[in-house]
């Protein structure tokens, strides 16, 4: 039997992308300061920078997730304003080591102890919604090491998860 579970999640602007867009607001403002103190068409060229920039990262700032489960198979990828899609992050079952609950002991020791883990967060990033968080500990055979990838998984994604990857799922 074939399992396929798909799953939309949005996602919060992250930090870089709020400084980019407070960046960009400055440049409009310092292209108005110019109009009205220094010349005019460096703050017209000013402005249409900053309004480029803007519309840009705005564009940016509105992603969503698309979680994939295919046969124990995941795959991601990011759409931009509902209209581009980018693959992001993909894995399979036979790299998949175990699966732990964000907030448990077990994953938060292992974050201490193991100095080498790299984490790939790719949740909404909603600290209300960490107990649907789980971290997938991923054999990473390009990098010799181990990643921690940490999905926000939904009922009908939490039952999929549960079947393909049955003996390592650790509650």
């Amino acid at each position: 039997m074939d399992v396929y579970v798909e799953q939309i999640l949005k996602r919060k602007p992250q930090k870089s992308q709020i400084a980019a867009m407070a960046g960009s607001i400055v440049v409009i403002l310092l292209g108005i300061l110019f109009i009205l103190c220094v010349s005019m068409s460096i703050g017209i060229a000013a402005i249409a920078i900053g309004a480029f920039l803007t519309y840009v990262i705005k564009q940016r700032m509105n992603a969503e997730y698309e979680y994939i489960f295919t046969n124990g198979d995941f795959d991601v990828a990011v759409i931009y304003n509902m209209s581009s899609r980018k693959d992001y992050y993909s894995f399979d079952e036979s790299n998949v080591l175990r699966i732990l609950p964000y907030t448990s002991e077990k994953f938060q020791n292992e974050l201490s102890v193991n100095a080498e883990l790299t984490v790939k967060n790719i949740t909404s990033e909603d600290k209300s919604k960490q107990d649907s968080w789980y971290a997938f500990m991923i054999n990473n055979s390009s990098s010799k090491g181990t990643t921690a990838v940490i999905l926000e998984l939904s009922e009908k994604s939490l039952e999929s998860v549960k079947l393909s990857y049955k003996n390592k799922l650790e509650m």
